[in-house]
């Protein structure tokens, strides 16, 4: 993640587990993506915030609530480099300290060619976008994206 951007994630993350800091995997540095290939070919897995991207690079508009909007593709792009299955955590935050997460695994890049990449990802976020309205009844949406 972007250290900076991710403050307050940062806060809460250290006071859950403080060890947890060393595990996370600081974005924009010159090894950071083989840092999370490496992750993923030790079994280890690695979260993207779903909903975070830089500026307009990266993102593809597909319908929502009835409106096209714009969905970042960055995780989904990882995902096909290093051959990492996609799965979403939606946490749903319920009052108090009470909180549901569900997981789902939406995207398995596992034979999609070189030529079929964009059109996979085009189908990824257009489930990704159908699954986040299906749950948007049900309360307050944070979204996480694990490889």
């Amino acid at each position: 993640m972007y250290e900076d951007h991710a403050r307050m994630i940062n806060t809460v993350a250290k006071a859950i587990n403080p060890a947890l800091a060393a595990h996370v995997i600081p974005l924009g540095r010159f090894d950071s993506m083989l840092k999370v290939h490496e992750r993923l070919r030790n079994s280890g897995w690695v979260g993207i915030l779903g909903d975070r991207a830089l500026g307009d690079e990266g993102q593809l508009r597909v319908p929502f609530l009835g409106e096209p909007a714009s969905f970042p593709v960055a995780s989904f792009r990882i995902a096909l480099m290093l051959s990492g299955r996609w799965c979403s955590c939606s946490v749903w935050y319920r009052g108090g300290n009470r909180y549901e997460l569900y997981f789902e695994k939406l995207f398995d890049p596992d034979g999609v060619d070189r030529a079929g990449r964009a059109a996979a990802i085009e189908a990824a976020v257009r489930l990704y976008a159908e699954r986040i309205e299906a749950l948007l009844p049900s309360g307050t949406l944070q979204l996480v994206q694990f490889l």
